[in-house]
C-alpha cells in the first residue's frame, strides 16, 4: 500500500481574457507581461468573497502574475496565464457599494 502525505500547498489561478480598452484589470496584467516585470512588481492581491454566505466571507492574498501567451487568436487580442499564491490567506469580510464592480476588504 502506498501512503501519500500533504506536505503543502501552492494554489493557483489560471486566467484568460480578451483586452479590453478601458478596463484597468486588463491593463494591469496586460502591463506585467508588455514590460516583463517581475518580482515584487508582478504580485497583486487578490480578494475571493464566497457570496453564498449569509455574511460577505472573504479571503485575501497576494499572488505573483506569471504571464503564458498573448495574441494567440484571430478576432481579439489575448492574454493567459497564471495566478500564483506568493502569501498566506488573510481572513475578512469584504463590502461592494459599487454591485461588486470593486470591493473594500477589512480584516
Amino acid at each position: 500500500m502506498t501512503q501519500t502525505d500533504l506536505v503543502g500547498y501552492s494554489p493557483s489561478i489560471s486566467y484568460s481574457f480578451d483586452m479590453y480598452s478601458g478596463s484597468a484589470v486588463h491593463e494591469d496584467i496586460a502591463s506585467v507581461t508588455d514590460n516583463e516585470y517581475v518580482g515584487d512588481d508582478a504580485v497583486r492581491p487578490i480578494v475571493m468573497v464566497d457570496m453564498t454566505k449569509e455574511k460577505d466571507n472573504a479571503v485575501m492574498r497576494s499572488f505573483s502574475i506569471i504571464p503564458d501567451a498573448e495574441g494567440d487568436t484571430t478576432e481579439a487580442y489575448t492574454y493567459s496565464g497564471v495566478f500564483k499564491v506568493k502569501s498566506e490567506k488573510v481572513f475578512g469580510t469584504a463590502t461592494s457599494t459599487d454591485n461588486w464592480l470593486t470591493c473594500t476588504f477589512a480584516e
